[in-house]
């Protein structure tokens, strides 16, 4: 079994690379689960449904012209291409895909921290007009 240290992630927003200013990154799949159960059934039974992700980023502070901030500002509410691999610096293949997706940045943080503690902006992305989220190994 390989494991890997999260430490050389990729995510592109709008073909930029914005790893360098990126701390974490979580990106989650789920299904809606539909309930099916039928009179007569002694169990619960469900069906999957329309499957969602999100994605969640912490980045570094950058208030500088051209940082973080003003970028994630000028993304918020609109769509986005985004590109994630879980090591940049490795080709893409079967241990290492490559996620493409159309996001909607629909929450952002622009400030947050506390005392003593790196300035953090944090950004959430949901499913944009398409939703598809296409998983490349070549």
């Amino acid at each position: 079994m390989a494991v890997l240290m999260l430490n050389d992630c990729y995510i592109s927003l709008a073909a930029v690379d914005y790893s360098p200013y990126a701390k974490s990154v979580t990106f989650s799949f789920s299904a809606e689960m539909l309930e099916d159960t039928a009179m007569g059934d002694t169990t619960h039974s469900k069906k999957p449904g329309l499957q969602n992700w999100t994605l969640d980023a912490e980045f570094y502070s950058d208030f500088s012209d051209g940082g973080i901030d003003e970028i994630l500002q000028a993304l918020m509410g609109t769509e986005v291409a985004i590109i994630l691999r879980p090591v940049e610096s490795v080709v893409i293949g079967d241990a290492n895909p490559e996620y493409r997706m159309t996001g909607l940045l629909v929450s952002w943080d622009p400030i947050g921290g506390g005392v003593g503690e790196m300035s953090m902006a944090k950004a959430h992305f949901v499913p944009g007009s398409t939703g598809v989220v296409t998983r490349a190994v070549a």
